[in-house]
């Protein structure tokens, strides 16, 4: 599924990526998109993009290790990482969700401003190119 229906049928930027990504190579897990979750928003601080979290997230499920031995499985997805979030960055200049959207999501008068100006179409913008710049990263392998 596009990472849009996910996020315009309510699930936040970062469960939007990681279920729209798992979609892709065929992987389901009770886990997915629960773990995404805490995410959305920048983990709600305005931190890193919630939609760059998610597709950070799939790396893990490809390349994560689950025994601190795998070392070579732990550097194939720091490499994903650094060059998805170069690919971000020359896109959008940062990851940081709020430097981004223009706004302080934790205060209520940056969510006023986020519904007021309709904010969330900058966040599809920002799904839509996490999903892309790691779909294309991880078919490349």
């Amino acid at each position: 599924m596009d990472p849009l229906e996910y996020f315009n049928n309510g699930f936040n930027c970062a469960e939007s990526v990681l279920l729209a990504l798992s979609d892709c190579l065929g992987l389901t897990s009770d886990c997915i998109p629960k773990v995404a979750t805490g995410f959305g928003g920048g983990m709600k601080t305005g931190s890193v993009c919630g939609a760059v979290s998610g597709a950070l997230m799939a790396f893990g499920l490809i390349h994560g290790r689950t025994h601190v031995r795998e070392v070579e499985k732990r550097n194939t997805a720091y490499q994903l990482v650094q060059e998805f979030v170069t690919q971000f960055e020359k896109e959008h200049t940062t990851i940081v969700c709020q430097t981004l959207l223009g706004v302080n999501v934790q205060t209520e008068e940056g969510r006023k401003k986020y519904r007021e100006e309709n904010l969330h179409l900058k966040c599809q913008v920002y799904v839509t190119t996490a999903f892309q710049i790691a779909r294309t990263l991880l078919a490349a392998e």
